[in-house]
């Protein structure tokens, strides 16, 4: 289960003080799942059931040359293989029993210097 990547409290930190908390930092990577517009519905259900937060954004062309989205997740460091597996099964769940040789998605795992919940 996610730990919560936009869960963060500062001590002593109230509504007056939003802007002045310092930036979110440590060890967080951002997660960028380009996957067929067939599976993003499913793999966005299946993140938010685990408690993760993603944005989508529909794409087309590129590496799967069809019709497709870019799923954004934000998680800490210790969530990647989490998010990376939910994706990986998520997208081979269709029913085949082997995986095309071009793949049915993308994933880039990104640092983060800093966020904000803004």
């Amino acid at each position: 289960m996610a730990s919560g990547f936009w869960r963060f409290e500062w001590e002593g930190a109230g509504a007056a003080d939003a802007d002045q908390r310092p930036p979110r930092s440590g060890s967080v990577k951002l997660v960028v799942s380009i996957v067929r517009d067939q599976d993003a519905g499913r793999v966005i259900d299946a993140l938010v059931a685990q408690e993760f937060r993603a944005t989508r954004i529909n794409t087309a062309g590129g590496f799967l040359k069809r019709g497709n989205a870019t799923l954004l997740i934000g998680v800490q460091d210790e969530e990647v293989d989490d998010v990376v597996g939910i994706v990986q099964d998520v997208c081979r769940r269709d029913g085949a029993t082997e995986i095309p040789s071009s793949g049915v998605g993308v994933l880039f795992v990104l640092p983060v210097s800093a966020s904000y919940r803004v």
